[in-house]
């Protein structure tokens, strides 16, 4: 039952397969049914659709969904192996298929992003995921584009969280794995940011025997009315957007600094009752200011404030979203700065009243 939903605005599909899941068990006299899709002369990844090998217990295959997210290739192939009332050979069965199907849309699209993800029935350091599938669990170890890294060992086995309870231990078998072309500090690709797994209130079973667990749909005939026996677990991927035409991008070029004074003092002019300082923290020193003006809501003049802060600047300007009492309270007479939805700019984004 693999399913994948996805913003059509977002990723655009431009193919999909199922890979049909193959078991061998290794017996004496048992022949390798081999993997469940092919590679054609012209290097082209196609699924089989015959089945092959034992099929008294037929599976979940492995869906292949190959598109574009933000300009780039992605791969996602979305897996659910069989359960534990199996033995792990059939798991690891599994994650070697998926290693070599891995390696050959690899081959393939040399350029693409691979995002493995699933419900595995395996923790990170059973042998499906550490041998089969090959996951490696520390960053540095990460040396080629093709190897595959699994963030979620220091969630289970460090932080202690995971997605399913059995027998009041936690177990983590929803994993997002992907290939090593997502780490990394160059933001103008895409690249892997976080995961976390996602916990809300309403996700977890608040009274009974069973309370703090995931709460289920329906357990023992009874309906639960709840999501899921698993919570989910989600990964952030960040690029940066490119700059506007005919706009400087700091984050690039250095622009000159400005000359050298403090926060709050007007710029040249006067308009020192109706000036307002939007600054951030500058590394080198200087403080990167915009002066605006309290009641007209203009801008006075622009310093090199990065773009998306200077908009968020004048909605909160505009709109008197920051806390005058608290930047006249303050021994330095500034206060954080908000959007209009009330959320913090940013960290380090505050005013300085004049």
């Amino acid at each position: 039952e693999c399913a994948f939903l996805y913003n059509p605005r977002l990723f655009t599909l431009e193919s999909s397969m199922i890979v049909p899941y193959y078991y061998y068990y290794g017996r004496p006299g048992e022949p390798d049914p081999g993997l469940g899709f092919t590679v054609s002369p012209e290097g082209r990844v196609e699924a089989r659709t015959e089945l092959r090998g034992d099929t008294s217990y037929i599976t979940r295959g492995f869906l292949v969904m190959n598109g574009h997210l933000a300009g780039e290739r992605m791969i996602f192939i979305v897996n659910h192996w069989p359960s534990r009332a199996a033995a792990s050979p059939v798991r690891e069965r599994a994650g070697y298929q998926v290693r070599c199907l891995k390696d050959a849309l690899m081959k393939q699209y040399p350029e693409a992003k691979i995002v493995i993800m699933g419900d595995m029935n395996d923790d990170p350091r059973d042998k499906s995921m550490t041998e089969g599938l090959a996951c490696l669990h520390r960053q540095k170890d990460v040396k080629r584009p093709s190897d595959l890294f699994n963030p979620w060992w220091d969630m289970l086995y460090r932080v202690g969280q995971g997605t399913l309870m059995w027998d009041g231990k936690w177990n983590l078998f929803d994993q997002i794995v992907f290939t090593g072309n997502l780490l990394g500090t160059d933001r103008s690709t895409l690249k892997y940011l976080r995961g976390e797994v996602f916990m809300r209130d309403y996700l977890f079973q608040t009274e009974g025997r069973y309370k703090g667990n995931p709460k289920r749909t329906h357990a023992g005939g009874v309906w639960l009315n709840g999501y899921s026996d698993h919570l989910p677990t989600c990964i952030y991927l960040v690029k940066e957007k490119p700059p506007r035409r005919g706009v400087r991008n700091i984050l690039t070029r250095r622009a000159a600094p400005p000359r050298r004074r403090g926060f709050g003092e007007p710029p040249r002019g006067g308009l020192e009752d109706s000036g307002l300082n939007i600054a951030q923290k500058a590394s080198n020193g200087f403080p990167k200011t915009t002066t605006w003006n309290l009641k007209s809501g203009k801008c006075i003049s622009r310093m090199h404030l990065p773009d998306f802060q200077f908009h968020a600047a004048a909605r909160a300007v505009r709109g008197k979203h920051f806390d005058k009492n608290a930047a006249r309270n303050g021994p330095e007479r500034r206060a954080r700065v908000f959007k209009p939805c009330g959320q913090r700019a940013s960290r380090s984004f505050f005013v300085t009243l004049p």
